[in-house]
């Protein structure tokens, strides 16, 4: 279904011109409204701004890349200064009704009126959130995975902003943390409990930071094999490891440091073994299926690794290190060209990435 199509654009009338504020309008560019075409006379002579910024914010949501649109921020923006105040609050209120997909485009409409507001988009990634804990509940798999990688989207979005908002170190911890990237949420949380004056979310940061280290990495034997594989001494760190696995079967963080043992030990067979079970523990971690993806392309099953590199960047579409591992097996596929993109990638986002500005360089004459 085309949402677009019953917007017509018009030239404003002489009688609206002057009530754009400071804006300079453009009379070369034609202005969206919503109307069938056979009632745009009967339009125009009603025609309001309110009816062309709700035309104007329809097009940013299903038309982003409209070659006016940033004509258009600014003229709404303008004319209406206080819309991210209400348009917010008008988001909570439909979401607060069970609106869900209202709320949803009010909110998308939003980050792309002003695409720099982290605020906005942490709004958006909240709702989202939201909706994939119920689409969790309902046994909807589909729909869950939809939310789930758009919230992650968004996340990272918002921490790729240099001063990204107090608020999203606490609710995107809870989030990652859900997911389970456990170190990345301790981070937040710490973040967070250190800069925030809100004695209640601090309290609720310090209790699931408690309940992180309870669970797995608080032990002395999880500790001790970290520190044996990281220093080398794999053979102890992985008898040390499932010794910890006996009493805690079920935690995958115990599964993905065997598999890690065992893959810094040239066993990748076992390494795989290991990987996968952490997988049926907790399928939404990019890091096993990175960590797969390894095994698979030294075990020369690369179609398996191309599967697990695929889910990875699903999960962490910005992840440099699951981004250089596609580059690599590009490159053992021959495909160059695809393997330069994805290294061009990686210094999109770390512009002195040691392992894509040696590799692109290297690669400067097959080009």
């Amino acid at each position: 279904m085309n949402k677009l199509e019953n917007i017509v654009y018009i030239s404003l009338p002489e009688t609206m011109k002057a009530s754009a504020g400071d804006f300079q309008l453009d009379p070369s560019v034609l202005l969206p409204v919503e109307s069938s075409p056979e009632n745009v006379t009967e339009v125009v002579k009603n025609l309001s701004w309110e009816m062309i910024i709700a035309a104007i914010l329809k097009i940013l949501v299903h038309d982003p890349g409209h070659n006016d649109t940033e004509y258009f921020r600014k003229l709404v923006l303008t004319v209406r200064p206080d819309i991210i105040e209400e348009l917010t609050r008008a988001a909570f209120a439909k979401s607060g009704e069970n609106d869900f997909d209202l709320a949803e485009e009010i909110l998308t409409a939003l980050t792309r009126l002003v695409p720099d507001n982290s605020v906005c988009t942490l709004n958006l990634a909240l709702l989202q959130d939201d909706r994939c804990a119920i689409y969790k509940k309902l046994g909807n798999d589909e729909q869950h995975d939809i939310y789930m990688s758009q919230a992650t989207e968004n996340y990272e979005k918002i921490f790729l902003d240099q001063t990204p908002p107090l608020p999203a170190y606490y609710y995107g911890a809870l989030f990652f943390a859900r997911y389970g990237q456990v170190e990345r949420a301790e981070t937040y949380l710490r973040h967070y409990i250190s800069n925030s004056d809100d004695k209640k979310k601090v309290e609720s940061a310090q209790k699931v930071l408690q309940l992180i280290a309870r669970e797995t990495e608080d032990t002395d034997d999880f500790k001790e094999a970290y520190d044996l594989i990281s220093e080398g001494e794999t053979e102890k760190g992985i008898t040390k490891i499932k010794g910890f696995l006996k009493d805690y079967p079920d935690i995958w963080n115990g599964w993905f440091l065997l598999g890690w043992g065992y893959r810094r030990a040239g066993k990748y067979k076992k390494a795989k073994q290991a990987f996968e079970k952490a997988l049926g523990l907790n399928e939404k971690h990019a890091d096993i299926y990175n960590e797969l993806s390894i095994c698979n392309m030294e075990l020369n099953k690369l179609a398996e690794c191309r599967q697990n590199l695929e889910e990875a960047v699903r999960i962490e579409p910005f992840n440099i290190k699951i981004m250089s591992n596609f580059a690599i097996l590009e490159l053992k596929e021959h495909n160059t060209r695809a393997a330069v993109s994805w290294f061009e990638k990686v210094l999109e986002i770390d512009s002195e990435d040691p392992v894509a500005l040696s590799w692109l360089k290297s690669l400067e004459n097959e080009i």
